[in-house]
């Protein structure tokens, strides 16, 4: 047997040939690599730990704490069809809830929301009533140089903050190069 402490990029090869992995980390890598492991076809034996559970069903028999997992290992190697078996459940499940279209679909909504909250503070604030004067100045309100518009509004506001307000009240940004600039007719939604 040969046994890698990481499955690092030049050992991609692993992933055609491995059996078997073990996940003993107590903590989330990001890059997914024992999820990548176990879609190939490895058996995956994870660390019982939280980080697992966005991607491994909470009942799934092949994780364990620490002191566990090697006993796990012999038990899937034992009764291999069925650690296969289990695999494959958990591989579905991490298609389920880590899928493209899934993974997308949450990010959007998170953002959209997160973006509704920040468009919404200004409805009635004074960030936004600055805004409003200090645009409307610009060439009678036609156009608004975001460059500019943090000294007319004559307060330390992000950047994120001016835009946002612009935003809210119906402006968009025109696609200018360089300096980003906002005009009439936005629609945020």
């Amino acid at each position: 047997m040969d046994a890698y402490p990481e499955c690092s990029r030049e050992r991609e090869a692993a992933l055609e040939t491995g059996d078997i992995a073990i996940c003993a980390s107590d903590h989330e890598t990001m890059p997914r690599t024992p999820f990548e492991q176990a879609g190939s076809g490895q058996v995956l034996v994870i660390r019982d730990e939280p980080w697992a559970y966005d991607c491994v069903p909470g009942d799934y028999r092949l994780a364990g704490d620490l002191a566990h997992l090697e006993t796990l290992a012999v038990r899937a190697v034992r009764n291999w069809d069925e650690a296969v078996a289990e695999n494959r459940r958990m591989v579905e499940h991490v298609r389920a809830v880590r899928g493209p279209e899934q993974c997308g679909g949450r990010t959007y909504r998170d953002l959209r929301e997160r973006v509704e909250r920040r468009v919404s503070a200004f409805e009635d604030a004074e960030t936004r009533r600055n805004v409003e004067a200090a645009a409307s100045e610009f060439d009678g309100g036609d156009e608004a140089p975001l460059d500019e518009l943090p000294e007319r509004v004559g307060a330390d506001v992000p950047i994120a903050d001016l835009v946002y307000a612009l935003r809210s009240l119906g402006y968009r940004d025109d696609g200018n190069p360089g300096t980003p600039t906002f005009v009439p007719g936005g629609d945020f939604g």
